[in-house]
């Protein structure tokens, strides 16, 4: 298969426009990763972090559905660059 056909199924999201695409694709994180608290914890943390602006979560959908995610933290206040350079 050809990439740019493959590319061609899937919609990127430039914005959450409601926030239950975010929680749907951390739901799917959270059932592949059974056992993995994190991953409880990184959904309220990066849902807030959406909500806050200091963050924007860039979702790909496949047909309507989310299959993937790409988060930018835009704030020093987010965990997972607090007091890095």
């Amino acid at each position: 298969m050809e990439i740019s056909s493959a590319i061609s199924n899937f919609t990127l999201i430039t914005s959450i426009k409601e926030i239950i695409d975010l929680e749907k694709i951390w739901d799917k994180d959270i059932s592949t990763h059974i056992g993995e608290e994190a991953y409880v914890r990184w959904k309220k943390q990066y849902i807030e972090y959406n909500l806050t602006g200091k963050a924007a979560t860039f979702v790909v959908l496949d047909k309507e559905e989310p299959v993937g995610q790409i988060t930018l933290l835009m704030s020093p206040e987010c965990s997972a660059v607090k007091g890095k350079p």
